[in-house]
């Protein structure tokens, strides 16, 4: 069964994820939610933590919520999801990756994206 990530910030587009998710397991594949939020808690239970994400960019959540400007904390937490995003690829855990998002929620879908060959 083919698996898509999905990388949204769960704290503001978390019924969007929901929505999405459901379509993509109506359609016969599985979703990974992986949160990259830095704001709000998650309003939905994601698959990938916020704090994992945090870990894979090598520092925490609490580190990247002190950071001045939200850019720069969604700019770091885009950076460990593309690290998580293209371990899970290289394992053959994902097959694809739909990224959900107003403005920092772009900037963390495409970061995730970029870091695939």
């Amino acid at each position: 069964m083919k698996t898509v990530l999905v990388v949204a910030t769960l704290d503001t587009k978390g019924t969007e994820v929901a929505f999405c998710r459901d379509r993509i397991e109506a359609l016969g594949a599985e979703a990974l939610l992986l949160d990259g939020g830095v704001l709000g808690e998650p309003t939905i239970k994601p698959d990938i933590t916020r704090e994992e994400v945090a870990a894979a960019a090598a520092t925490t959540i609490d580190q990247v919520r002190k950071l001045p400007a939200e850019g720069d904390a969604i700019g770091l937490q885009a950076q460990g999801a593309g690290v998580i995003a293209l371990r899970l690829h290289k394992e053959g855990k994902i097959h694809g990756v739909l990224g959900i998002g107003g403005g920092m929620g772009t900037v963390l879908g495409t970061g995730t994206m970029r870091s695939f060959p």
